[in-house]
């Protein structure tokens, strides 16, 4: 593994850890407002984002590079609406998609197979992710935000 890849590997640790921050706050912001299934389901994401930063922090030190956690920047802690904290998802979600794309590039681009193949996992992850985050936008924009109750019924339902 080339030390392009193991920065840009290192980088999305960071970032993982950004995502799973963000999560959190959505989850406190779901909670005090009373939105319990909303809050128990950002909780999972961000769970399965610590899990994303510790599956690349396994593999940098499985291929023996150096990990290196890059400084952590804090996240948004307030939003304006319900919307607008699962706008937030969504679009992270769609810049994490990106910077996997961008890692995996490199990686083809070096002839590192190991990497590419492992990065794959993530390209799937992130399909599913978008998926959801983006069904949640679109339920909260359709139910509007007087209806937040709503999303409620609708996140019971998911699996």
């Amino acid at each position: 593994m080339n030390q392009e890849i193991v920065d840009a590997l290192n980088a999305q640790i960071g970032h993982e850890y950004e995502n799973y921050m963000l999560y959190e706050q959505a989850s406190a912001y779901c909670d005090d407002r009373g939105l319990d299934g909303a809050a128990k389901l950002f909780r999972k994401q961000a769970d399965g984002e610590l899990e994303h930063a510790r599956k690349v922090t396994d593999y940098v030190r499985d291929a023996r590079g150096k990990v290196v956690i890059p400084i952590i920047k804090a996240q948004k802690s307030e939003f304006g609406s319900g919307e607008e904290v699962f706008l937030a998802a969504f679009e992270r979600e769609k810049e994490t998609t990106a910077k996997i794309y961008k890692i995996r590039d490199l990686a083809w681009k070096a002839g590192d197979h190991a990497t590419f193949e492992m990065l794959t996992w993530f390209v799937n992850e992130q399909v599913e992710e978008e998926n959801l985050t983006d069904k949640l936008l679109s339920v909260v924009r359709g139910f509007g935000e007087k209806h937040l109750f709503l999303i409620e019924a609708y996140i019971s339902h998911l699996k």
